[in-house]
């Protein structure tokens, strides 16, 4: 009735190795180039993250360095600084503005409660005092 045809020629053994190694070698070549890009979008975030990582290392070398240098220093020299021993450590990681600024505030939360004690007894006393000059104006009328 009808005729089968065949799509696929038979190919000789010879063409058959060539043709597979083609395809390998462009197979090869695709991963390869997938690898490329996938290595150098790597090596980029590797290296960012070393640079970071370099950086903080020099920076904490700093701050020993100025600590040590520091300590160094006699209780007199670091009295002329403002520092006491205890607070080199402090003030170089976190500078002497927060330091001043957490003093403050720890001698705001001591001295409140004897400030305000003080401002209510003075205006109790301006109280009296303006009540007794009423009655002593009241008496001499």
């Amino acid at each position: 009735m009808s005729e089968q045809t065949n799509p696929i020629e038979p190919m000789s053994s010879d063409q058959l190795m060539r043709w597979a190694r083609q395809e390998r070698s462009a197979l090869m070549a695709d991963y390869v180039r997938s690898a490329a890009l996938h290595l150098t979008s790597s090596l980029g975030s590797y290296l960012r993250y070393f640079a970071r990582l370099a950086r903080r290392l020099s920076y904490e070398l700093y701050l020993r360095n100025v600590t040590r240098t520091l300590q160094q220093f006699d209780d007199h020299v670091l009295a002329d600084i403002g520092l006491h021993r205890g607070e080199i450590e402090y003030a170089v990681r976190n500078g002497r503005g927060r330091m001043a600024a957490r003093k403050t505030m720890a001698n705001r939360t001591r001295r409140t409660p004897r400030h305000v004690a003080q401002r209510v007894s003075h205006r109790v006393s301006d109280i009296n005092k303006s009540s007794q000059r009423t009655r002593l104006c009241s008496q001499l009328e």
